[in-house]
C-alpha cells in the first residue's frame, strides 16, 4: 500500500495489485485505517448482496438480513432466528471464492 498525502477528501484507489491511500497531511495512522476499513465495508457491500439473493433462492428463503463488522476470530456468524448473517470486514481483503 502506498500512501499520499493530498489536501482533498481522503480516498482509496487501487491501482493493478496495489492499493493507493491519499489522506490529508498529518493523518494519524487510526484515520488513515478507519478510511481504508470503509474503503473495504464498500467493496463488500458491492459484492455481497448478489451471493445473499442467490443462497436465498436456493435455500428458499423469505427474509435475510446482513451486516458487516470487525471480528477477531470468526469469518462470520448467522443467526437463524433473528434471519441475521453478520460478515467479518477482513472478507474483504480475500479473493470472491472465500466471500461465497
Amino acid at each position: 500500500m502506498k500512501v499520499i498525502e493530498h489536501n482533498a477528501t481522503p480516498k482509496v484507489i487501487l491501482k493493478r495489485s496495489a492499493i493507493a491511500l491519499y489522506v490529508r497531511p498529518d493523518t494519524s495512522r487510526e484515520k488513515r485505517g478507519v478510511v481504508l476499513d470503509e474503503w473495504y465495508r464498500q467493496k463488500l457491500r458491492e459484492i455481497v448482496p448478489e451471493y445473499i439473493a442467490y443462497w436465498k433462492k436456493k435455500m428458499r428463503l423469505e427474509e435475510v438480513e446482513y451486516a458487516i463488522k470487525k471480528m477477531k476470530t470468526k469469518w462470520g456468524i448467522c443467526n437463524r432466528e433473528a434471519k441475521r448473517i453478520w460478515l467479518n470486514l477482513e472478507l474483504a481483503k480475500k479473493p470472491k471464492e472465500c466471500i461465497e
